[in-house]
């Protein structure tokens, strides 16, 4: 049998306070189960963009079940039990398990669907089970038999008014793409967006809802690769088709999970006390960006800096900072580019250090050769303490012309401003502002803390 990866995100509750006993119990979150594994996709990270993401938009707990290996043939242990989805509230199937052709296996995942269990259906999921039967593709909404070469590719709504894809906006852009060919929509299918495919010549279907049985399911073939996994537009969409096929797509369930917390709030952090939390995960509260402000979202309680070059200061306080210890946490998708900047000032566009101060550098594969953690264009470091896709600590202290910056709580960088330094990077006092480097880089802010220093 194969090694059963589980994890469960849990989010802490707060103690009611007896005032608010009297209010009506808010409802618990729902619990969704995400199986996956399988061929030719890097699951073990999509299984932690998924559930982190999903929770971070709903108030959803994600169990997560990953088994079949690397194959296409391996039967996933966790459906042996026939009661397999006992205790859940609907299923994310997340699998690349063409090979897998035994109908009373099929049978075996499909029948408490088809008994009224809510399903979510991620890409791969239209390619599994394979069982020469149709069974498989009737639960999915869709046949389809291949996909064509990988290239980005422009999603287009055609379901504006359905809730799953009213906010998603006209178009989308995925970062990277695979799509698939769709030879036959089943009749209760209801298309909501479609894909031009270079191969056909012609709009697959690629985001869509079904019936199937008395259960709901939500269905997209996109998803192939980690940047679009972790691109917010489908988080956003796959979360609100989970909410959908669950019944439950309401402001109530639209909250995150985990709360965030308030600016002005202390929160624990190296050094002790006196930090001060200056981002809330909610809102741009205390934060203002200098040009092109769709470069900058709040995702997954974080800012989010995808777009063209922008900078976003903090303005929630009127004195400059001098001396200070700062800390956020930082996560970048594959070959992204962004910076902390520290003793700057205010410009209405262009990039800060040229007027001044200095930049922590967050880069880990760009093509910029300077890596994260480092002064940018001052030390420079390669190659970089930090990967893609997985969120780190980044910490900055100054103390007169003193700098530490660690990454994960190493050391990479401890400078000493030359006496006799000159030109526009150099320290002195100021803002802070976090960047936004452009239309190919993603990154991920969080968790914005800062401690003042005599």
């Amino acid at each position: 049998m194969r090694n059963l990866s589980l994890f469960i995100i849990v989010a802490l509750g707060t103690l009611a306070s007896p005032a608010a006993a009297a209010e009506p119990a808010a409802s618990p979150p729902l619990r969704a189960l995400l199986i996956t594994g399988g061929c030719c996709h890097d699951y073990t990270t999509q299984k932690q963009l998924l559930s982190e993401g999903i929770s971070a938009r709903a108030k959803v707990v994600c169990t997560v079940v990953q088994q079949g290996g690397t194959t296409t043939n391996t039967k996933i242990p966790a459906y042996v039990d026939p009661n397999w989805a006992k205790g859940f509230d609907v299923v994310i199937h997340d699998e690349c398990l063409a090979d897998v052709a035994d109908p009373a296996w099929t049978e075996r995942i499909l029948k408490p669907h088809r008994e009224g269990l809510p399903a979510v259906l991620l890409h791969c999921a239209m390619h599994s089970y394979r069982d020469k039967t149709d069974e498989w593709f009737k639960f999915c909404g869709v046949t389809s038999h291949r996909h064509g070469a990988h290239y980005p590719y422009t999603v287009d709504n055609i379901a504006k008014d359905h809730p799953i894809i009213a906010r998603f906006g006209s178009r989308w852009q995925t970062p990277k793409g695979e799509l698939y060919q769709v030879v036959k929509v089943w009749p209760d299918t209801v298309p909501l967006a479609q894909a031009q495919s270079r191969e056909t010549k012609k709009d697959e279907l690629v985001i869509w809802t079904n019936t199937y049985g008395k259960g709901r399911v939500f269905g997209t073939t996109i998803g192939h690769h980690n940047e679009t996994v972790a691109s917010p537009e489908y988080l956003d969409v796959v979360t609100r088709g989970l909410l959908w096929a669950a019944g439950k797509l309401d402001d109530e369930h639209l909250q995150p999970l985990v709360a965030a917390v308030a600016p002005g709030e202390t929160d624990a952090a190296p050094g002790g006390d006196g930090w001060k939390s200056i981002s809330n995960g909610k809102d741009f509260e205390g934060w203002k960006w200098n040009e092109n402000p769709e470069s900058w979202k709040i995702e997954e309680g974080a800012f989010v800096a995808h777009g063209k070059p922008s900078h976003l200061y903090y303005v929630g306080e009127k004195e400059p900072f001098k001396n200070f210890e700062f800390q956020c946490e930082v996560k970048t998708l594959p070959g992204s580019n962004g910076g902390i900047c520290f003793h700057t000032g205010w410009l209405d566009k262009g990039w800060p250090t040229l007027r001044q101060g200095l930049e922590s550098q967050v880069a880990n594969t760009h093509k910029d050769p300077q890596r994260t953690g480092g002064l940018y264009n001052i030390v420079k470091i390669n190659p970089s303490p930090a990967q893609d896709n997985q969120w780190w600590k980044h910490y900055i202290k100054v103390d007169g012309k003193h700098v530490i910056v660690k990454i994960d709580d190493k050391v990479v960088v401890d400078y000493t401003e030359p006496a006799d330094a000159k030109g526009t990077a150099t320290l002195g006092e100021g803002m802070f502002c976090l960047q936004a480097h452009d239309p190919n880089s993603t990154v991920y802010y969080r968790k914005v803390k800062v401690k003042r220093l005599p």
